[in-house]
């Protein structure tokens, strides 16, 4: 069992698992699910190589061979080297088992078949390992869990891999999975994790449609708008509008459309002149600020007119609005606007959605508990290019920005309903089991420094490298095409990689060293001109070599150059002769691009922090911290998990140690202080200039000298989180030890390991506990 939280990769491990269990010589899987829907999805994602959403690489290459993902109807289709994947709901599969037709599977097909069972939303196949069952439960009993342990009994060697963000909490069912479980990872800590949007409640007393209508709209414009202001691409934010029945929706859509129609500027005056909340005022401003104003009705009109809308209940139209509904982020998607009942509540995969509007007005508890699936599916983060944030790194994933910088409204999902305490209380409760919450609208809270001394910290900026044009980058391209290992070019594949594990990768079972002489230089040229490299560039990236033209360099410089091809390469075609040279040449621009966009990082200086005139946006998702004395500002209740709860915690535990060691001490938790923002100096480092902003900051002052200060930075890292902040573990290291001095004044800075527990979080990491203890125990300083 993979218990994992709705949108955190639950298909895509399933997809590696696929490619696992093939490595292992399974060909067959059964993939099933309660859902049509989701099934549709997942078989686009598993066998659509045209789709957006696709899972596997173009070419896939297991135990040296080709393979291909194949749909069947039936395992007598079963194709050689194939991943044959058939797929079917639970229902689907009941009725294949147990009533005879013809061409289908049936039990006694699956005697001699090795298969392996796929089962999507789980949670719905403990129907028999449940206790008390409900009318409809107890009439699915046979339909499912007990048809598929029927199956899987079949062959020993059958395999069934399940997979649920939401196991039932029957202690039957809990017991079943007690040993099956392989991963855990619920949707608290996936949001703990930064990995979920901010969700808000937007209550609205007046009950017409109208209003929800408006708001939903401007919210969504503000949002696109807001992006494109900060020059981020492909920004759609899409809004879905629920109603209880289908008759009801699709009459919600004709008044939304008549609204839309109708609206007038009065009606924009109206709206911003009574709305109190702080999100809608920053909309006006902004709408104002960047002249939208005079255009925002043409504006609403336009961006949520008919055309861009979807309506889920249209049975006519079903399978092409799935598809668009799977497929929201992508470009040419200008789908934004969706009406729908309760189909999307399981199984919809979507990150752009920014704003629920509910448009019924009486609520029940049936309701709350599908509007919280619905907004469970639609807190997932919408991930998007900003500054540093690159896809290539974890944060690009996460929220990133405070919630008082005005970007966070694009970190932000919207629920819009009509004011109903009771109701919003009984949804908050509900959210609560999932492990999600409202954010309250931001409140600025001032700061009070408890502590008097002087707290001293470690500083430093980057920079664009002003260098660049005086460069030579004759070095790291040298290393980067020595140490590449191309991938296998061939007759009928465009491209054949094999994925192996990294330690495989310089083994000689599957690649040889060759020198580039091997490809001719003709291939060279022309690679150099399908990448557009001309003899200026080359001149002016590579110095140290006089060579007068092209040919020059590809012979001084290229065809010396050793690096590492599959073993099974040839190199007697023309065709794949000019793939290798433009595969190599492609890696070269790559490194030129790369280093030319380097940054320059300057030393490491100290700094005095300024403890006065801070202040931090508090919200519903903070936890009070118990009001520690030796916490820096004593109106700080800001933390993002239990985690810190525990690191403080540990800190209170041992204060008695750091009392004795200082004269005075306290600890700030890092709300976002820019000033506080260092960036990595080490050099070669891969993670070089990114920036690092520690959880935690110790500082202290020696009992020795009143200018001698003693900072020590501090993180609180999930466990599996770490492998992707390593470099932040080696930036703590490298810190170890260093002093600064300015003038008079001296800084120690020290840098402790994670503060992380192992062992499924019931042990502390022993580094940190060792690490804390020799920097802290011995004598006063």
């Amino acid at each position: 069992m993979f218990e994992m939280a709705t949108g955190s990769g639950k298909t895509l491990v399933m997809a590696g698992l696929i490619l696992e269990c093939c490595k292992q010589g399974y060909q067959n899987f059964i993939f099933f699910v309660n859902s049509t829907s989701i099934l549709e999805k997942t078989k686009l994602n598993f066998t659509d190589s045209a789709s957006s959403k696709y899972l596997f690489s173009e070419n896939i290459n297991i135990n040296d061979e080709n393979t291909e993902i194949k749909s069947i109807n039936n395992l007598n289709e079963s194709h050689n080297n194939a991943i044959n994947i058939y797929f079917s709901t639970i229902q689907g599969l009941f009725s294949l088992f147990t009533k005879a037709k013809e061409n289908a599977i049936t039990l006694e097909d699956l005697k001699d078949q090795k298969l392996v069972f796929l089962a999507d939303e789980a949670h719905h196949l403990n129907t028999e390992t449940k206790k008390k069952l409900n009318d409809s439960e107890a009439s699915e009993k046979r339909n499912w869990e007990s048809v598929v342990k029927l199956a899987l009994k079949q062959n020993k060697d059958n395999l069934l891999l399940e997979f649920s963000a939401t196991i039932p909490k029957e202690k039957s069912v809990e017991e079943k999975y007690k040993n099956l479980k392989v991963a855990t990872y619920t949707l608290k800590e996936f949001s703990e994790d930064k990995f979920c949007k901010n969700i808000y409640s937007l209550s609205y007393e007046n009950k017409e449609l109208e209003t929800r209508f408006l708001g939903a709209c401007v919210s969504s414009l503000y949002k696109e708008l807001l992006a494109q202001h900060h020059n981020i691409e492909n920004f759609k934010p899409c809004i879905l509008f629920k109603s209880e029945r289908i008759e009801d929706s699709k009459e919600n859509q004709e008044r939304f459309n008549a609204f839309l129609e109708n609206l007038s500027p009065l009606d924009l005056e109206n709206f911003f002149h009574y709305s109190r909340n702080a999100f809608f005022k920053a909309a006006k401003s902004f709408f104002d600020e960047q002249k939208h104003t005079p255009n925002l009705v043409a504006l609403l009109q336009n961006k949520f007119k008919e055309s861009v809308q979807i309506n889920t209940n249209n049975e006519k139209e079903l399978e092409k609005s799935m598809l668009l509904l799977n497929s929201l982020e992508d470009r040419d998607n200008p789908k934004r606007v969706i009406f729908s009942v309760d189909k999307l509540n399981e199984g919809w995969d979507v990150l752009n959605l920014f704003d629920i509007v509910r448009l019924k007005n009486k609520a029940s508890q049936k309701d709350t508990t599908k509007d919280a699936q619905l907004i469970g599916r639609g807190a997932r983060y919408y991930p998007f290019s900003y500054n540093d944030f690159k896809s290539s790194r974890t944060e690009f994933y996460q929220r990133k920005f405070d919630l008082s910088n005005p970007l966070s409204a694009l970190e932000r999902l919207d629920y819009h309903a009509i004011y109903d305490s009771e109701f919003i209380a009984q949804l908050k409760k509900e959210l609560q089991v999932l492990g999600l919450g409202f954010v309250n609208e931001k409140q600025t809270i001032p700061l009070t420094p408890t502590k008097r001394f002087k707290c001293y910290y470690a500083s430093n900026t980057k920079n664009k490298n002003k260098n660049l044009f005086n460069k030579d980058y004759t070095d790291p391209v040298k290393v980067k095409l020595q140490s590449l290992h191309v991938p296998l070019f061939a007759f009928g594949v465009r491209e054949k990689k094999v994925d192996f594990k990294e330690e495989n990768k310089g083994d000689k079972t599957y690649y040889k060293p060759y020198t580039l002489d091997k490809i001719p230089l003709n291939y060279f040229l022309k690679a150099l001109n399908l990448k557009n490299l001309n003899f200026k560039t080359l001149k002016k990236a590579f110095k140290k070599h006089a060579f007068n033209n092209k040919v020059g360099f590809i012979e001084q410089y290229i065809s010396h150059l050793k690096t590492n091809f599959h073993k099974n390469q040839k190199f007697d075609d023309n065709e794949i002769l000019l793939k290798l040279a433009v595969y190599i040449i492609g890696n070269l621009k790559d490194t030129l691009l790369k280093e030319q966009d380097k940054y320059e990082v300057s030393a490491l200086e100290l700094k005095e922090f300024e403890t006065h005139n801070k202040s931090l946006s508090a919200s519903e998702w903070e936890k009070d911290i118990p009001p520690y004395e030796w916490l820096l500002f004593k109106d700080m209740r800001k933390l993002d998990s239990d985690l810190e709860r525990k690191f403080l915690d540990f800190i209170n535990d041992h204060k008695e140690i750091l009392d004795k060691k200082f004269k005075e001490w306290c600890v700030l938790r890092n709300d976002h202080f820019t000033e506080l923002k260092v960036f990595c100096n080490i050099e070669n480092s891969p993670f070089y200039a990114q920036g690092f902003e520690p959880d935690f900051i110790l500082f202290a002052q020696t009992h020795e000298d009143e200018f001698l200060g003693f900072t020590c930075y501090m993180e609180a890292k999930g466990e599996h989180l770490e492998p992707s902040s390593a470099w932040k573990k080696e930036f703590l290291e490298m810190l170890e030890n260093t002093t600064l001095k300015s003038h008079n004044k001296k800084l120690h800075l020290k840098g402790l390991p994670f503060f992380t527990f192992t062992n499924n979080n019931r042990t502390l990491n022993a580094e940190f506990v060792e690490a804390f203890h020799q920097i802290f125990k011995d004598k006063e300083c």
